[in-house]
């Protein structure tokens, strides 16, 4: 558990940091993908680098790009997620799965100062 605070805290430290946040698009729209742990959710994956975000665009995400979200768009965007009930993928890579978390959960990480 500690591993996951731990990432969620970098992530945070990066977003605040950075000003800048990079999701996956498509014509289509934003990449959604199914939860790794709750069958019935679906979660926003979104990344603190654009390289992390980039590496993720082949096998069946080939057709997306890279976007960027400044930070005041990421803090817009997020009570809209929780109204529809999106999880929040943070940092998806090869080597690990994203840590999910509710939108609330971020809004009030990236709120604190």
């Amino acid at each position: 558990m500690s591993e996951h605070l731990e990432r969620i805290d970098d992530f945070v430290n990066q977003l605040k940091q950075s000003q800048q946040a990079f999701v996956l698009s498509s014509e289509s729209g934003l990449l959604i993908a199914q939860s790794e742990f709750n069958d019935e959710r679906d979660t926003l994956l979104i990344w603190s680098s654009s390289e992390m975000a980039q590496q993720q665009c082949r096998g069946e995400w080939q057709h997306f790009n890279v976007i960027e979200i400044n930070f005041d768009d990421v803090l817009d965007l997020l009570p809209h997620l929780k109204e529809d009930e999106l999880l929040i993928g943070l940092d998806l890579s090869d080597e690990q799965i994203a840590i999910e978390l509710e939108a609330d959960s971020l809004l009030e990480a990236l709120s604190n100062d």
